[in-house]
């Protein structure tokens, strides 16, 4: 994914399930500020687990992160700037140093984490309930049927076939 013009940091958002299985992996471009080191990290929210990666690379192709690692910070560009402002290398997240610390995330990361989440976290919810298979579904849009193989179902006895039935089986 190449990242656009003012947006240099490639955001990687996971949400795993119970069992470690990938539910969403969303890769978009992002700012400085979106990616900055407190906003990266995982968060346990119920049974699923939400982790959040950036890299500042122009092209980024981060492996992401799965339940046994963290989500990881990667700042490979050298500037003289950023060097004072932030890590060189890989940062420790702010929601694992808050799950050390008892829950307490320093700054409120880990609300800002889930506030930035939870919309994404809703849609993805709501598409596996929906069973639309990850796409976004539509307004009003409910599980699809399942296509039946086989012969449309015949009439109930004593009622006539429709009109377009009846002419299908006189081009036959």
């Amino acid at each position: 994914m190449e990242t656009n013009n003012g947006q240099e940091f490639c955001h990687t958002l996971h949400i795993m399930d119970s069992r470690g299985e990938s539910v969403v992996v969303n890769k978009k471009c992002s700012d400085r500020v979106e990616c900055s080191a407190q906003n990266v990290g995982c968060l346990d929210i119920d049974s699923q687990k939400v982790c959040v990666s950036c890299c500042d690379e122009n092209y980024c192709n981060e492996a992401v992160p799965t339940n046994h690692s963290t989500a990881v910070f990667s700042n490979s560009r050298t500037r003289a700037l950023d060097a004072r402002k932030r890590p060189a290398a890989a940062a420790t997240p702010a929601a694992a140093r808050a799950s050390r610390a008892g829950g307490q995330a320093e700054g409120g990361a880990a609300w800002l984490a889930l506030r930035l989440l939870a919309p994404l976290l809703a849609l993805a919810l709501a598409a596996e309930a929906a069973g639309t298979g990850g796409r976004r579904p539509e307004a009003g849009e409910g599980p699809r049927p399942v296509p039946r193989a086989g012969p449309p179902p015949a009439a109930a006895p004593g009622r006539r076939a429709s009109a377009a039935a009846e002419g299908a089986d006189a081009r036959l």
